[in-house]
Order: C-alpha cells, then structure tokens, then sequence
C-alpha cells in the first residue's frame, strides 16, 4: 500500500505538525508499508511513476518542537500558492494521505476540500466537519443547540470595542490548537494585553468564562471513546510551552473519577463528535468546575500524534501501541473512502 503521509504547512502549528508527521511515518514503515513523509509547502522533484514509494523516502528530516509557535518566514511568504510543486501529484497516486498536519490550511477543512475535489483519500474528517471544529464559536453554538454544556463566550474582532467583559476569563483565538495565543486574564489590567496576543494569530478572537477545576480530554478512534486522560499542572495552565517543554505537567490514563462522571464525559465527547461530523479519529476537551459540572472545550479534528499527545497516551493505556493507532486510521480511511 501506497502511503503519502503529508506533513508541516504554514500554520503557527508547523512544528507540532512535523513531529506528529515524523512519527506517523517512522510508525506506518516499521509496519511495513510504503510510506513517504512530505512537508506540504515544499517542493518534490519530478515525479514519474510510484516506484518512489518503495524507497520510503523521507523528504524532511526529524523535527524537534521549538520552545514558541512557528511564524512564517519571507520565503513561505513569497510563495505563490500552498502545495509545493509536485506534492499534489504524488498524493493522487497514493492509495491513502495521512494528513499529519496542525492549524490552519489542514484541520479548518481547506486541504480536504481539495482533495475532495482531485478524489484523494485521506485520514480525519471531512472538509465540512473539519471547518465546524475548528471554528471555537460555531462548534460552541452547536454544543449549546444540542444539549452539550459548554462555557459561556462572546466573539470580538479586531477594530470592536471591548466593552464590560467578564473577568476571570479565557481570552483564545478562534480558529488554531496547541493553545498558541491563549491567555487567562484574571483582571481587565490584563485584557488588553491579552487581546494583542491572541490578534497576532487570527482576525477574531474567542472570550470565554473561566471555569475553575479539573482538565480532561476524551480521544475518539473509529467510534470507539477511548479512556479519558486528566492533565494536571503543577503551576500555570496547559499552554504551548507546557505541552511540549515541560516537565511540570501531568497526564494520568485512566483518569482518577468516579465511573458514572467517567461515563457521563463518554457520552458527551462522542455527541460532541457526532454533532460535528467528525470521523476517523478525534479529540474532544473538558473542563470539570469545583460542583462536578462538565464544561467541553473544543474538539480538535487531527489530534497530535506527538511523543507527548494525548490520544496516543490513551489509546496505550488498553493496549494499543502508537503503531496501531496509525494503522487503524489509514484503514478506517480507505475503508470508508468516497
């Protein structure tokens, strides 16, 4: 089988990106398939014919996550156009893209409308599901149309005035992950400061009301909930620098509450993922207040499959190593290919 595992891209995710792209790929050839790792943005030489699949080529090398988000350079910016040359062409001969990619372009729906249209398959969900999930308000107004709680929010853009809004709060972009430009702001002092870093990343920004208590994330693979994972912090909240350069953090599998919470979370995470349209594998966020009220967060389309993501983590904790969970992805794509 012929695999192109698509990875990198021009979001402030870039770098999460290629090493969810790097170990997905070292993961789908130690299971013997023929897979390819390619940065979406760069160009490939000329292509002929798939004999470039059995060499497993690795158009990258290994990718580190740097300490910050990844802000574009001159060169992405003086590219005319996303796909770099000859990507689009070596996807179309693959039997399956493993979009291993973060933020914007990959997990707003725009790389699956395109494919969509040239009749690549690939992993994840749809165009469509992928746009709702990744827009904060949307997906929170469906929450909220279909009996899911969620935090309360408004949306401001950049020239609105910013009028009695309500502190303690989450100030976040709309639209992105790894929670790059998110703040909480615990006084106005801090809200203006809050809103130019969250402005760098997205036109519009999400403001929602702080809820006090427990984090947790539930991972969906095939429809089959996986268990939930609480993530502690020893100090501050689970921001970029956290995910991925900290020691201080802790994710626990299966998470310490009681089973009829741990079940009400499991329903809520997978009709979250139904209300969405989400398919092949996702992850759905809550917070748990001090009363044992669930709040759920966001849902992330393309979860990470970094050495310190969270669904791989709960997928482990019944046995299913890193290497499965890959292969179960690409089978349930071609399984249920258009």
């Amino acid at each position: 089988m012929n695999i192109v595992v698509l990875t990198g891209g021009n979001s402030s995710e870039r770098d999460v990106s290629l090493s969810s792209g790097t170990l997905i790929h070292k993961a789908l050839v130690e299971k013997g398939y023929q897979a390819i790792l390619i940065d979406v943005c760069e160009d490939l030489p000329v292509i002929e014919n798939k004999t470039l699949f059995e060499s497993r080529k690795n158009f990258i090398g290994d990718a580190a996550i740097t300490a910050k988000p990844f802000i574009l350079n001159e060169s992405h910016l003086a590219k005319k156009g996303y796909f770099g040359q000859h990507v689009l062409d070596v996807c179309k001969m693959a039997d399956v893209v493993f979009i291993a990619m973060h933020g914007a372009n990959a997990e707003d729906g725009k790389i699956q409308a395109v494919f969509d249209l040239y009749g690549i398959t690939y992993t994840g969900s749809g165009a469509f599901a992928s746009g709702l999930a990744m827009d904060k308000a949307v997906a929170k107004q469906l929450f909220r149309q279909n009996n899911i709680p969620t935090a309360k929010s408004i949306t401001i853009s950049k020239h609105d005035k910013v009028e009695d809004i309500f502190v303690p709060c989450v100030v976040k972009p709309l639209n992105g992950g790894s929670s790059i430009g998110v703040t909480i702001v615990n006084d106005h002092a801090q809200l203006e400061e809050s809103l130019k870093e969250a402005f760098l990343f997205c036109d519009q920004v999400l403001i929602e009301d702080y809820i006090s208590g427990r984090e947790f994330s539930v991972g969906i693979l095939d429809r089959d909930v996986l268990p939930i994972i609480e993530i502690r912090m020893e100090e501050g909240f689970y921001d970029y620098f956290n995910k991925y350069h900290t020691e201080k953090v802790s994710e626990i599998t299966p998470a310490p509450i009681n089973e009829k919470k741990a079940k009400e979370m499991s329903k809520l995470a997978l009709k979250a993922y139904d209300v969405l349209g989400l398919k092949n594998y996702a992850r759905i966020d809550f917070m748990m207040d001090e009363n044992g009220n669930l709040y759920c967060l966001e849902a992330n389309s393309l979860p990470g499959m970094t050495p310190s993501s969270l669904l791989p983590q709960e997928a482990q904790a019944i046995g299913i190593d890193f290497a499965s969970v890959c292969e179960r992805i690409v089978r349930y794509a071609l399984d249920h290919r258009i």
